[in-house]
């Protein structure tokens, strides 16, 4: 009976051992901000990148640039640049994926100085930027869930990031495209 129950403890405390430090690993994996490898090569392009669920920029002009870091919880989504490539559009979301819980739109400066929540409503759908203006178009349910009705709604973004509503109506499209 002792050796039995012997090599069960045994087994059991290797289980332990093997499963916290695989956490611990994560965890120091998830801690690491990313960093510049070369500091010597600029790259002509401001650069946007998502690691471990936020979102940073980069000036890839600057060798020496520092990485910034924009969102410090729940999980980003990289939409897009603005036509004039000043303001980068993105979705964030509360929870740590984009499935469960709801995404709120967000635009932010390229050099990352000023970010700004476009709606306290949560979106519907990916928000897109128009092609040849400063312009962003999205939908927010003003329904229920069992009987949802969309809005679309389409707001100028100014100079100093102001947001000035354009219009608003019924969507009845699947897609922006």
């Amino acid at each position: 009976m002792n050796g039995k129950w012997g090599k069960r403890i045994s087994l059991f405390v290797l289980l332990v051992v093997l499963v916290t430090a695989n956490g611990e690993a994560k965890v120091a994996a998830q801690s690491q901000q990313p960093e510049r490898v070369n500091k010597e090569i600029s790259v002509p392009a401001k650069i946007a990148f998502t690691s471990n669920q936020h979102l940073f920029l980069v000036d890839g002009r600057d060798a020496t640039g520092k990485i910034m870091q924009i969102t410090k919880d729940g999980y980003a989504q990289i939409v897009g640049w603005s036509s004039d490539g000043k303001w980068l559009l993105f979705v964030k979301y509360k929870g740590n994926d984009n499935y469960s819980t709801p995404g709120y739109v967000w635009i932010v400066r390229a050099d990352g100085s000023q970010a700004v929540q476009v709606d306290e409503r949560a979106v519907f759908e990916t928000p897109k930027w128009s092609p040849k203006a400063n312009k962003l178009a999205y939908t927010v349910n003003i329904g229920s869930n069992e009987a949802p009705r969309p809005l679309l709604i389409v707001k100028d973004v100014h100079e100093q990031g102001e947001l000035a509503l354009q219009s608003t109506t019924k969507a009845d499209f699947a897609d922006f495209a």
